[in-house]
Order: structure tokens, then C-alpha cells, then sequence
């Protein structure tokens, strides 16, 4: 197994444990948020709680959102949290079971050079347990590393960052994220910096996760290559995901022309009959209930999976990473 493929598995899960490959996809941050530590203006735990939305970088190439206490507690949860556990090597001795204490995920990725993520994680954390078990590891080649920034304690575990700003916040990413949104704490800066649509996108009612993209404006990745030509032409994306006997998805895609989105369509429903080739292997889950439509220059779809489809593909995925 490739190290850098199960790194960046490994990075997918923590941070956003079920959102799509594109969200944490290699990126680096913009310019827009300073990443030089200034002295702390007076921002209280509250504040900070107040908006985990305020705490993302502007301008993202990319935002989610995941009820993680909803998901953890469906009927394919037990599944998802073994997988969690393959993947994060936190355990509660360090303060942090994610099944027990993560309750929702943001996520934004930015566009660029790098890799630069960062999830805000609401939930319960204790960073009394976090920084013994820094000692503990403190020797080369322990499990957790630590450092300061911004008179905040960062604690890295497999090159992810993880900096609790209060028992009820907790930043995870990349070093360039966390400093970006620890400037914005210690600016006194916590307003929101993401795009209204986006913002709409992930607040959908009832969402178990929802994502929002910006292919058009902001800056891609040089290190994400689109494996098809339909995908290099969209402009904006949008998927939420909602509990129907499992998750129904829907998403939409936005194009500069009707001839684009229909070339989309076309891929889409390509891709939809080599999903269910697959589905017969047990390789994907089936999808029920797919409908694929293109008008004007968007192309609406949206499909749902059963929850054992879903209990599946997670344990698979537990096998791919090498967990049995």
C-alpha cells in the first residue's frame, strides 16, 4: 500500500470523515487571511462557539458540512465507526472518541499549490487529556506532536493538526488552515467569510451532509487532475445528502452552456450504468431511485442508497486501508 495514498485516506476521514475526495482534495490556501501570530484580542470560549462557520478562511474552493452525531447514530453507524477508529489513531485516553464526542463538521479546502484543508469540529473535547498523551508520545517517533501558535497548543498526529479552542471547538487540518483560523481569533475576526450560496447549501433542512464548490472562480488545485472532460467544464457544484431508508443524494451542477450540460448528462449517465455493473460485484452500492436531467446549463441528479449499501462500501473501505 502506497504511504502517501493511506496519509491521504487517513486525512479525508479525520477531518471529514464521509465528505466527497474533491472537498479535501490537494489545495492550498489564499492570501487573504494572515498567517503571522499577532497578540490575542479578548475573544471568549463563547464566541468562539458561537459560529463554527467564523472559523473557516474565506474564500474557499470548497465548503461541507456533517451532522457526524446523525450519521454515527444510523443503522450503517457501527460500520462508520470502525472505520473511524482504523483511521484515527486518538483514542480516549486522549480526550477523543470520535463516535462519542464529535457532534458536527465544517469543512473548507482552498485552491493553489498545496494541500490545505480545515474542519471545524463541534463536539466535547478535553485538552487536558490531549496534551498528556503529547507527553506521553513526546519521544521521535510518538503519535502526537506538539507545538504553539498563537499562544494555541497544535497537536499533529500523521502531518493533521489539531487545536482545541475550546471544550466545544476544535480546529483539524492543515498547519496553513489552523494558523489562517487562528488569526481570526486572535483578530477578534469571527465573522462569516463564506460565500452566501454556499452558506445556503450547507444550512439545507435536514441535511446529514451537505457541499458546495466554486470551479469558477477560485483557483484549482495543480495537483487535482479531473479524470473526464464534462467534469473540467463545470462551474459550481452543490450535493446534500438527506436520511430516506438510507441517504438520498442530489446534486447540481452548473455549466456555461446547454451543450456542456448536456455532455454532462450524458457522462453522468454512463457513469450511473458502471455503478450498477459494479453494484453486482458488491464493489459500490446499488442506487435506487436515479434520476439524471439536463436543462439549460445545470444538470440536476440525485439517487439513494439503502443503508446496508452503505454499511458496505464503509467496511470495504476498512479493507482497502488494511484494517481487516
Amino acid at each position: 500500500m502506497n504511504e502517501r495514498r493511506v496519509r491521504y485516506a487517513g486525512f479525508c476521514a479525520r477531518g471529514a470523515l464521509v465528505l466527497a475526495a474533491l472537498l479535501l482534495a490537494p489545495a492550498c490556501g489564499g492570501a487573504k487571511d494572515s498567517v503571522t501570530a499577532k497578540a490575542p484580542a479578548v475573544t471568549s470560549a463563547d464566541q468562539i462557539d458561537a459560529d463554527p462557520v467564523a472559523l473557516l478562511p474565506g474564500e474557499p474552493l470548497a465548503t461541507a458540512y456533517l451532522d457526524a452525531k446523525a450519521a454515527f447514530a444510523a443503522p450503517y453507524g457501527e460500520s462508520l465507526s470502525r472505520l473511524v477508529d482504523r483511521l484515527v489513531p486518538a483514542s480516549a485516553d486522549a480526550g477523543l472518541v470520535p463516535s462519542r464526542d464529535i457532534e458536527t463538521l465544517w469543512a473548507a479546502s482552498y485552491g493553489g499549490q498545496g494541500l490545505d484543508s480545515l474542519v471545524v469540529a463541534r463536539g466535547k473535547f478535553d485538552e487536558a487529556k490531549l496534551k498528556a498523551a503529547a507527553e506521553r508520545t513526546a519521544a521521535p517517533g510518538g503519535a502526537i506532536v506538539q507545538s504553539t501558535y498563537g499562544e494555541r497548543k497544535v497537536y499533529t498526529v500523521s502531518n493533521v493538526g489539531v487545536v482545541i479552542l475550546t471544550p466545544r471547538t476544535a480546529l483539524i487540518g492543515t498547519e496553513t488552515s489552523i494558523r489562517r483560523s487562528i488569526d481570526r481569533v486572535q483578530a477578534g475576526n469571527l465573522k462569516r467569510s463564506v460565500p452566501g450560496w454556499m452558506l445556503d447549501t450547507l444550512a439545507t433542512p435536514s441535511a446529514l451532509f451537505a457541499a458546495a464548490a466554486d470551479l469558477e472562480t477560485q483557483p484549482m488545485p495543480s495537483q487535482l487532475k479531473l479524470p473526464v472532460a464534462w467534469l473540467q467544464n463545470v462551474k459550481t457544484a452543490k450535493v446534500v445528502g438527506t436520511p430516506d431508508g438510507g441517504v438520498r443524494v442530489k446534486g447540481l451542477l452548473k455549466f456555461a452552456t446547454p451543450d456542456q450540460a448536456q455532455a454532462a448528462e450524458r457522462g453522468l449517465k454512463q457513469t450511473e450504468l458502471i455503478a450498477r455493473a459494479l453494484s453486482i460485484t458488491g464493489v459500490v452500492p446499488r442506487l435506487a431511485d436515479t434520476q439524471i436531467k439536463a436543462e439549460g446549463g445545470e444538470v440536476e441528479a440525485s439517487f439513494r442508497v439503502e443503508d446496508r449499501g452503505i454499511s458496505s462500501l464503509l467496511d470495504n473501505a476498512k479493507r482497502w486501508l488494511g484494517g481487516g
